[in-house]
């Protein structure tokens, strides 16, 4: 036990000096890499976002009188557009214009069309939603409108409706969901590959590329013993890695005003809890597969090159679920990475987990990364580790 705690703290003391490892290890991945990632999508969702409950303060070119009534109603305040408002449009000092034909009243009282038209910059945001948010509140005013006039004449308004569509969604989890939940585990599981990644590379062909293995190879200690000290500090930081990123999601979603956000994240610190729990016999898996690959490689160079290409297969999952129309079933659940994209997008979106998908996914991460570690083991027992022939 001394000899392996000895190996395990020699390997994190190595790894907290290097600079570079820290960096992607202890910040790219746990703290920029959130904020690039679920940065982006909160500006995205607040970009295509309407707030129909915060008041909207649009311009009017005219006389609008006729309309303010309904328009307050809707929580949609009328200002003059002034002067030169084409312009000022154009510029971006107004976001939308509302201009009412000269006999838009006069229409309305005889039954006919009036005709309203509605200015926007369409390469303008701002424009564009306060657009959306105005023809919406208009299009409800329509609706009413029309039926009472099919009132006062005697008519059912039904008649105009012969049919009225209802969508239900039998899906588990919904269309948008989808996306936002599996962000979610895509940064986790790609922050947990940046962990291990330098450090993978220098407690096997790093070492052996400076002769610094061969003085361990010469303790009076199992190989194995060796294996699982260098196997549990590269744990450690893979761990650490996942537990730091999760804690910058949670702290990120939720201090940011954003009340959208809270129609696709079940977010609180016992969701991210149970999250981290889930994504622990992963990082197991990954921490053994980087050691795996990395003891194969003849020097530091040849394992940088082998890594950074094993490092895509974690992030095909998602790219398959977002793409591809994929069921997910009982083989689904046995694949590592796999199965994690699916069951913590099941979690994030505050649905029940099924045992038996739980323990297929534990169970072939854990036999995976024995496997491996065997594997490993077998590596360092032989003559040639020291070689470069490994």
């Amino acid at each position: 036990m001394n000899t392996f705690l000895t190996v395990y703290l020699k390997e994190v003391k190595d790894n907290l000096r290097d600079k570079r490892s820290v960096f992607f290890a202890l910040l790219y991945g746990p703290l920029l890499l959130p904020l690039m990632v679920l940065g982006s999508l909160v500006g995205g969702i607040k970009k295509h976002s309407v707030n129909f409950d915060e008041t909207l303060v649009v311009y009017a070119a005219g006389d609008v009188s006729a309309a303010r009534q309904f328009l307050a109603e809707k929580n949609i305040r009328l200002k003059a557009a002034g002067e030169n408002w084409q312009q000022r449009l154009r510029d971006g000092e107004l976001n939308v214009v509302i201009e009412l034909d000269q006999n838009y009243q006069q229409n309305l009282v005889d039954g006919r069309t009036a005709f309203v038209t509605f200015y926007f910059d369409s390469e303008n945001d701002v424009s564009v939603k306060a657009k959306q948010r105005l023809h919406s509140a208009w299009q409800a005013y329509h609706s009413q409108l029309a039926a009472l006039r099919l009132a006062a004449r005697g008519m059912n308004e039904q008649l105009t409706r012969p049919f009225q569509f209802i969508d239900a969604d039998i899906a588990e989890t919904g269309g948008p969901e989808k996306t936002v939940a599996r962000m979610l585990p895509f940064i986790v599981i790609m922050a947990l590959t940046l962990g291990g990644f330098y450090l993978a590379v220098d407690i096997c062909a790093g070492e052996r590329e400076r002769h610094s293995l061969e003085p361990l190879l010469s303790l009076s200690m199992r190989r194995s013993t060796l294996v699982f000290a260098k196997w549990a500090a590269l744990c450690t930081f893979v761990c650490l890695a996942g537990a730091l990123t999760l804690l910058s999601c949670f702290l990120l979603l939720n201090y940011i005003p954003l009340a959208e956000l809270k129609r696709f994240f079940h977010i609180d610190a016992w969701m991210f809890l149970k999250l981290f729990f889930l994504m622990l016999p992963l990082m197991l898996f990954l921490a053994s597969a980087m050691l795996l690959i990395a003891s194969f490689a003849r020097n530091a160079k040849e394992a940088q090159t082998h890594l950074g290409i094993a490092m895509m297969l974690p992030m095909a999952p998602f790219f398959l679920l977002e793409f591809l129309s994929i069921k997910a079933s009982k083989l689904l659940f046995a694949i590592p990475v796999m199965s994690q994209f699916l069951l913590a997008e099941r979690l994030v979106v505050d649905e029940n987990l099924a045992v038996e998908a739980l323990l297929l996914s534990f169970s072939s991460c854990l036999a995976l990364a024995v496997i491996f570690l065997l594997q490993i083991i077998r590596i360092f027992s032989s003559e040639n580790i020291l070689t470069k022939e490994a």
